[in-house]
């Protein structure tokens, strides 16, 4: 199937971006996020899934995100 879209210039811009930073060509981009639409789940789904399923759809996945976790020293407990 073909589908021509007719996008804003900036949106034309947004996305391009978004595919670059995820390492793919904008076709290849927006074809997973019309595939990944036609399949969602309903909300309720969701909210039953699983962290790591959390994880592994984030539209955030692939931006190599710098996360660190603060070292602790733990606080003190009186016993």
């Amino acid at each position: 199937m073909t589908i021509t879209i007719a996008l804003p210039d900036s949106a034309e811009v947004e996305l391009q971006g978004q595919s670059t930073a995820r390492g793919m060509a904008l076709d290849a981009y927006l074809i997973q996020h019309v595939l990944l639409a036609a399949v969602e789940r309903p909300t309720a789904a969701r909210e039953r899934m699983s962290l790591a399923d959390l994880f592994s759809e984030s539209p955030l996945q692939g931006l190599d995100l710098p996360c660190e976790r603060s070292q602790d020293t733990r606080r003190p407990i009186p016993l």
